[in-house]
């Protein structure tokens, strides 16, 4: 019995072999099979036939090798790195198919531009074979054109800054001649009207001198009228004295010029009186001027020159109106003095005066 079922366990066990033999003789085939096709250029078939055997036998990293190159070289790139992860991650991997792993993915990222993670794949890829040359010569090449990518970064940032200041600096250039600009033409725009208010001031002046004169020679017009009547006044005076017992009609018709003469005193004292009004009423008006004057000029950068000069011209102007007031009132009270003078003398004279008295000197 005993020799029975140990037959029958031998008999088992070398069927089981057989198996094996069979199949791993198909998948070898098979997977030799994938190795020509990669080699004639059907690199999808290739890959196809690799992942037919993975699914037999998933833990064969030759074959998750041939697969991984198959997919990249097919195009599809995310699979092929994916498979060369997985041997990375197998912790029954053997050093070779490990270090075959991290250079792989050393390349792929390497043909991606991240250079970052080329360089750790190569660096993988050394701590487990560090007498490789050819991950050394990956290695130091990646760092290379790392630091050279660094560095054009750097220059290209640095660039960047240069051009930025340089834009802003003609920029504040720019805004620093457009402010100047501004600042002249707000000058030049104050000069004008500063030149304009100096010239309508003057133009007024020009005016109120102009018109003070007319007044003056008005004034002076009417004095002479009044010097003229005064004297006319004297002279009819020194004739009805004369005329005096001469008789009614020589008399009446002295008296008769006596009233003209009198009417036409109070007429020139009337426009006297005129003038005095007029004048006083011009300087009221130029003294409520000269003051709102300041309000209403634009700031100016000489504001006490500005005021000396009104001022000036509100104390020329009171005295120019009293020095006229007192010229007007003294001429009043010449002509006042003058008819009460008379009547005074023609109080004084005797009835029986003499025909020709000497004329009084005016």
């Amino acid at each position: 019995m005993k020799l029975a079922l140990k037959s029958l366990g031998l008999f088992f066990t070398a069927a089981l072999i057989i198996f094996l033999l069979i199949f791993v003789k198909k998948t070898f085939k098979e997977n030799n099979k994938g190795v020509a096709l990669y080699n004639k250029g059907s690199f999808g078939d290739a890959a196809e036939l690799f992942g037919k055997v993975l699914e037999s036998k998933p833990n064969d990293f030759d074959v998750i090798k041939n697969a991984a190159a198959a997919d990249y070289k097919s195009g599809v790139k995310n699979k092929s790195q994916e498979r060369y992860e997985q041997i990375t991650k197998e912790p029954l991997a053997m050093p070779k198919d490990r270090f075959d792993a991290f250079y792989a993915l050393g390349n792929l990222a390497y043909q991606d531009g991240d250079l970052e993670k080329a360089a750790d794949f190569y660096k993988e890829a050394l701590r487990i074979k560090p007498s490789d040359m050819d991950a050394k010569y990956n290695l130091e090449k990646t760092l290379k054109k790392q630091a050279q990518k660094h560095q054009q970064e750097q220059d290209k940032n640095q660039n960047q800054q240069q051009n930025q200041n340089q834009q802003d600096q003609q920029q504040n250039q720019s805004q620093q001649n457009q402010d100047q600009q501004n600042q002249q033409q707000n000058q030049n725009q104050q000069d004008q009207q500063q030149n304009q208010n100096q010239q309508n001031q003057n133009n007024n002046q020009s005016q109120q001198q102009k018109q003070n004169d007319k007044d003056r020679q008005r004034q002076q017009d009417l004095k002479n009228q009044m010097d003229e009547n005064a004297k006319k006044q004297n002279e009819n005076e020194r004739q009805r004295q004369e005329a005096e017992g001469k008789g009614k009609a020589a008399q009446d018709k002295l008296n008769d010029e006596k009233k003209k003469l009198d009417k036409e005193r109070k007429d020139l004292n009337d426009k006297l009186k005129q003038e005095m009004d007029k004048q006083e009423q011009k300087q009221k008006e130029a003294q409520a001027k000269a003051k709102a004057q300041p309000d209403n000029k634009p700031k100016q950068d000489k504001p006490q020159e500005n005021a000396a000069q009104a001022q000036s011209l509100q104390i020329g102007q009171r005295q120019e109106g009293q020095k006229d007031n007192s010229s007007v009132e003294a001429i009043l009270n010449y002509y006042n003095q003058s008819d009460m003078s008379a009547d005074k003398n023609r109080r004084k004279i005797p009835t029986n005066a003499p025909l020709n008295p000497q004329a009084q000197d005016w």
